[in-house]
């Protein structure tokens, strides 16, 4: 006996809706940065034998470079530090990208994060103490951000700048979203004035999704 029409139809969207609400564990890109990419170094520096680069980060996909430069010849009183530029090796290396400086920011860490054909990329961003993680989803071969992810890990007995949250940080997607778990305690706005610091109370793990152009706490 086959089972009626809208039965199926109803297990379908009934299975289909469950699906999506299954947290998706990204899996960190640590590919090795190939001969390739680092020749990619001189695209970059190409615009202005002024530039350093820092970090490189390749992506899942080995024709996807970003990495983190100083580069002197663009900054201005609004619009200096280091900045994200993505390379697209097509079939050779083009600079397809470069952001806006991260003002009095080090150069970052950068971490790479994906699910399926989604990317995410983590920009560890602080100087003298953490400031929260830059996030940026790739879409095709530029970044797109997502917003300050503003949290840290106090440091201990809260006597030096608070510390990276990167260490502690899982990264999953739920439902089309980015979510970032820690499994520590950690404050939000870190190195901020007391009146605007705040440790988050309660038992691990503190999860964050973004939303809405933003990073936001989940109530549980």
């Amino acid at each position: 006996m086959q089972p009626a029409p809208l039965l199926v139809l109803a297990s379908v969207l009934l299975f289909g809706g469950l699906r999506g609400l299954v947290a998706q564990a990204a899996r960190p890109c640590r590919a090795r940065v190939s001969d390739s990419a680092t020749a990619a170094a001189a695209v970059v520096s190409a615009t202005d034998p002024r530039t350093r680069v820092g970090p490189f980060a390749q992506l899942c996909d080995p024709s996807i470079v970003v990495a983190a430069a100083w580069m002197p010849a663009r900054d201005d009183s609004s619009n200096y530090g280091p900045r994200l530029v993505v390379l697209h090796r097509r079939p050779r290396w083009t600079v397809t990208q470069i952001q806006n400086g991260m003002l009095d920011a080090a150069l970052p860490g950068l971490f790479v994060f994906q699910v399926g054909r989604r990317v995410l990329l983590l920009a560890d961003l602080g100087n003298e103490g953490s400031w929260g993680l830059g996030t940026f989803a790739l879409r095709g071969d530029t970044l797109e951000s997502l917003g300050i992810l503003d949290v840290g890990v106090p440091a201990s007995f809260n006597s030096d700048p608070d510390e990276t949250a990167i260490d502690h940080a899982s990264i999953t997607l739920v439902a089309g979203r980015w979510r970032v778990s820690f499994d520590t305690v950690i404050v939000v706005r870190p190195n901020q004035s007391a009146s605007e610091r705040r440790v988050m109370v309660g038992q691990p793990p503190f999860v964050f999704e973004q939303a809405a152009g933003g990073w936001h706490a989940l109530k549980r």
